[in-house]
């Protein structure tokens, strides 16, 4: 049992995996030693769970409260399947919404609330994600 989520251990072992790739980006950025793990499709099956077992996460919240988004996203990234946020709601894959088009490796990333250096406006000082957030919704 983690914070109420009742975990296998191979869950466990996924979401310490998961814990150590985010903090290493958050210290180092995208080199090929951050890159690699993030575009693992297993981080967002990961991210995905843990937002639908963990409702009070902060990472969890963004995307089910109508907070910083105020209609659907589609975060998509190549051919993988598109993850679609709608205010309100769970982060479900699907197809709907303004699309905001992500490296494999960013998708973890933005699910988990950090902002990839390529989404930022280039002239704003520390723009956060939800920052981000609200710049392209208001711009589409």
């Amino acid at each position: 049992m983690y914070t109420g989520w009742e975990m296998t251990a191979e869950r466990l072992a996924m979401h310490s995996h998961s814990e150590a790739v985010l903090h290493r980006w958050d210290l180092v950025g995208d080199d090929d030693h951050s890159v690699r793990p993030l575009s693992d499709p297993a981080m967002v099956t990961h991210a995905l769970a843990a937002f639908d077992a963990l409702p009070a996460l902060v990472e969890s919240r963004r995307w089910r409260d109508a907070c910083a988004i105020t209609r659907p996203v589609t975060l998509r990234s190549g051919h993988r399947p598109d993850v679609v946020v709608a205010p309100g709601l769970s982060a479900i894959p699907a197809e709907a919404g303004i699309v905001i088009e992500l490296a494999p490796h960013e998708l973890p990333l933005v699910l988990w609330g950090r902002c990839p250096s390529r989404l930022r406006y280039p002239s704003a000082n520390a723009e956060t994600l939800d920052d981000v957030l609200r710049r392209l919704l208001s711009d589409a």
